[in-house]
């Protein structure tokens, strides 16, 4: 997630990037309903990525063949 690319589309302006050793420092300026924007877009990609993550995450447990065996025999 470009969070800086975020804070473009949703109107903020950037007045500062740079970077100093290992460290990068960004900074942005907006109005209210840039913020508002900003929060917006965040709170949809993170229920996206969570979404995402519930839909596509691997099975934590996979039973054997003998647990359902039984349950799929008929009788």
């Amino acid at each position: 997630m470009d969070i800086i690319k975020i804070a473009r589309e949703s109107g903020f302006v950037v007045l500062m990037e740079g970077r100093i050793g290992q460290d990068q420092y960004t900074s942005v300026c907006g109005t209210e309903e840039a913020l508002k924007s900003f929060a917006e877009a965040m709170q949809l990609a993170s229920s996206t990525k969570a979404v995402r993550s519930i839909r596509f995450r691997p099975a934590l447990h996979t039973p054997g063949p003998g647990r359902w065996a039984s349950s799929c025999q008929r009788g």
